[in-house]
């Protein structure tokens, strides 16, 4: 998307790359209409669903929950200020969405790999790599010297924010399978997407016009990294307890794969 309207807006203008996108998102919604198949899944299967109360009150879900916001936010730091910064450096429109491109294409080529990795070593200390990570990078927005900087260190921040995410996914899947509820899962694991990107560009907007520019970064690292303490505990508090190993071993037991090592980790 960035690299595509970065060109687009520099040679038509501003509003052709709205009007391209609302194109190809018209495209997509009848491809999906035409080939994306039925699942078969009938509603008995999930009669014996747990409660959404007790999916929102379940520590590991919460921890969860923290881990899509705290993720979101800084993204919804990041892609609003960014751009202005890399103005300040002399950055056109096309190298501004380069800027944007460059973390989310490397974000997604490591999904695989990175994914791979989660199904061998313990996922809340990739997700907690994660976001420490991505606290770093936005910190060091405000300290770059040149657009080779920026570059860099957007890379660098997608190497990181691919790190956690699979693990996350993995965990909510198993969650899930735990409470015979994926969809219920997934729709509070994704909300948190929504809300971080609400109070990102928000918690911005009020860093900057009271402490300026500079702030917004580093306002934005901190609470990544009061996001972050807020998951540890409740991950902490999850192993303890034994929740953790609940949702470990419901996940594997469903996947027909036991992670014996995981579920050691989790347990000690």
């Amino acid at each position: 998307g960035p690299l595509l309207g970065g060109p687009l807006a520099d040679r038509f203008g501003m509003t052709v790359p709205f009007f391209v996108m609302g194109i190809l998102g018209g495209l997509a919604f009848l491809l999906v209409l035409l080939f994306l198949p039925e699942i078969g899944i009938h509603k008995e299967k999930w009669a014996n669903r747990v409660p959404i109360t007790s999916v929102l009150s379940h520590g590991v879900i919460v921890a969860l929950l923290i881990f899509r916001v705290t993720v979101a936010f800084g993204r919804g730091v990041v892609v609003p200020f960014l751009p202005f910064v890399a103005e300040s450096l002399g950055a056109s429109i096309s190298v501004i969405g380069v800027l944007l491109a460059v973390h989310i294409l490397l974000a997604g080529f490591l999904q695989i790999p990175f994914g791979r990795l989660a199904d061998r070593v313990n996922k809340p200390l990739l997700m907690a790599l994660g976001m420490l990570g991505s606290a770093i990078s936005i910190l060091a927005i405000p300290y770059c010297r040149t657009i080779m900087h920026l570059v860099f260190l957007q890379m660098a921040t997608g190497i990181v924010s691919a790190l956690g995410f699979p693990a996350a996914i993995g965990m909510a899947a198993m969650a899930g399978r735990k409470f015979n509820g994926m969809g219920t899962v997934m729709a509070v694991f994704n909300s948190g997407m929504s809300i971080g990107l609400i109070l990102g560009p928000m918690g911005g907007g009020f860093f900057e016009g009271i402490f300026g520019l500079e702030s917004v970064f580093k306002g934005g690292s901190l609470i990544m990294v009061v996001g972050l303490v807020a998951f540890l505990i409740l991950m902490r508090r999850a192993r303890l307890d034994g929740s953790l190993s609940e949702i470990l071993e419901a996940g594997e037991t469903s996947a027909g794969v036991p992670d014996d090592l995981a579920i050691s980790a989790a347990r000690k």
